[in-house]
């Protein structure tokens, strides 16, 4: 009931109706292309929302029912994404796929999650959140809540500990920054001369409760990061790679810009437990979805990360 009343918020009454007919065709379709379908409906749903189209917060636009039809943006989707498909499948004809396995769970809790994988894993690609850069569960809300993935009063909850979050409680803060009081001596200099920067230069004006946040923001993030490295350690082979797409941001801090130079924050914090840093590679920002364009950075860099021969 309180998500539809959220959604009724953020859709027209006639846009949920279409919605809602698209939807109980997907659930009289093919089981086997149930999920596929829904895809092409979740892609859709932020587009006829009346969410502000190249806004990453949570602001709100009406529209004009007139100026927007879920059915035909869902077919024009679901055409996309079938081209799209067999595309890949006429190019990898002669290709025969490996099996694969999905599971959900906590990257920081990588070696109990694959704990059967210990040891055993030959290679990692992963592209890890940046540190406080953007509101990554809010900008699926919408499809999170129509299709009853997660329902919206588990989104702060949620939110609140995922890695590179920007919101936490007070209490929350408190506890952090009591943990970087304690453990900084632990972090690489580098880290926790950042996050004392941070915090001296917003303790010299009156400053937003997210900028007061963000000293503790930063020392989650990267104390994240640190038990996410140590996770992929154990399960790699030794000698085996790791490959991390990372990008930097920045933030204001006593109306001072300061960068966050998180990949090479991300090294030192690898290197401090062992993981050496084999290459770095530039690459250009490859922008996926025109939401980020405004808070897209310059450029990200993969980072060719290599356990140990010998563990």
């Amino acid at each position: 009931v309180r998500d539809q009343e959220y959604l009724s918020g953020w859709f027209s009454e006639q846009v949920l109706q279409e919605m809602d007919e698209v939807a109980r065709a997907i659930q009289l379709s093919d089981e086997r292309v149930h999920d596929f379908f829904r895809l092409c409906l979740s892609n859709i749903i932020r587009s006829v929302s009346w969410q502000k189209d190249d806004d990453l917060r949570v602001r709100k636009e009406v529209r004009l029912d007139t100026e927007i039809d879920p059915i035909r943006e869902f077919l024009e989707e679901l055409g996309r994404s079938i081209r799209v498909v067999l595309a890949f499948l006429y190019h990898n004809q002669e290709t025969r796929l490996g099996s694969f396995e999905i599971a959900e769970g906590d990257a920081r809790d990588l070696a109990t999650v694959w704990k059967r994988w210990k040891g055993r894993i030959d290679t990692i690609i992963t592209s890890p959140p940046y540190a406080t850069a953007l509101p990554y569960l809010d900008t699926d809300r919408l499809s999170l809540c129509y299709l009853g993935l997660l329902p919206r009063p588990g989104h702060r909850q949620r939110g609140q500990h995922m890695i590179g979050n920007r919101e936490i409680s007070e209490k929350q803060r408190v506890t952090y920054w009591k943990l970087f009081a304690t453990e900084k001596k632990k972090l690489p200099k580098s880290v926790a001369a950042l996050i004392n920067k941070v915090d001296t230069l917003n303790s010299t004006t009156e400053v937003g409760f997210r900028r007061r946040n963000l000293p503790a923001l930063l020392t989650k993030y990267f104390m994240d990061m640190e038990q996410v490295f140590k996770g992929m350690m154990a399960v790699l082979r030794p000698g085996s790679p790791a490959y991390v797409v990372i990008g930097n941001n920045h933030t204001i801090a006593g109306g001072e810009r300061v960068e966050i130079e998180t990949a090479n924050l991300l090294v030192d914090i690898a290197t401090a437990i062992g993981v050496k840093c084999d290459r770095r590679i530039p690459m250009e920002m490859l922008v996926s979805r025109d939401i980020f364009k405004k808070n897209a950075v310059a450029s990200e860099e993969i980072l060719c990360f290599r356990t140990p021969s010998q563990k």
